[in-house]
């Protein structure tokens, strides 16, 4: 439910931005805002409070915001009259993700047990992109109950380099083989 009430949202400002041909614009404004509400985090516990009335919330979007385009303030101002102050972040994720699409890029998660050379990291997203035929914009994890090896991630694409994964498919295949 949370991803489809934010997908519609971060869907109609897309849209807008689309329309106004303000894409590269609205795409920072959306970073900005986000990073301000990821970093002070009280900003969402306001706007997300039933007990604080929704003009005042709104007055505080215009105030930290004002010089944003005026539908992406609007935008936040929506949510908060409609009482979906709780899926912003989450609408702007899906909006960003969005922008992604139409630019083409895929973005991948390598996780595995430590930290994989520069090197190492280029060459899998070469490989990935071209794989995809998409940029290919790498996040970088360390999972230490990674045994051994890496794990990639992208889209619907799970390819897996770990010991866990090769001992748990060499299980499968053992399961397949009877023995007479």
């Amino acid at each position: 439910m949370d991803r489809i009430v934010s997908g519609k949202y971060a869907k109609a400002l897309y849209d807008i931005a689309l329309e106004e041909n303000k894409l590269g614009i609205y795409e920072e404004e959306v970073r900005f805002i986000k990073e301000m509400f990821l970093k002070e985090k009280d900003i969402l516990k306001v706007l997300s409070n039933p007990n604080v009335d929704s003009r005042d919330k709104k007055d505080l979007v215009s105030k930290l915001f004002g010089k944003a385009e005026n539908n992406t303030v609007s935008f936040i101002k929506l949510m908060i009259d409609k009482n979906r102050s709780e899926y912003i972040i989450d609408s702007l994720d899906e909006f960003l993700k969005l922008i992604k699409i139409k630019n083409n890029i895929l973005v991948a998660t390598i996780i595995s047990a430590k930290e994989l050379s520069e090197d190492k990291v280029e060459k899998i997203g070469s490989i990935l992109e071209t794989k995809f035929k998409k940029q290919i914009e790498l996040e970088v994890k360390v999972d230490e109950s990674v045994i051994g090896g890496f794990l990639v991630k992208a889209e619907d694409y799970v390819f897996d380099m770990t010991i866990n994964g090769k001992v748990e498919e060499l299980k499968k295949k053992l399961n397949e083989v009877s023995f007479a």
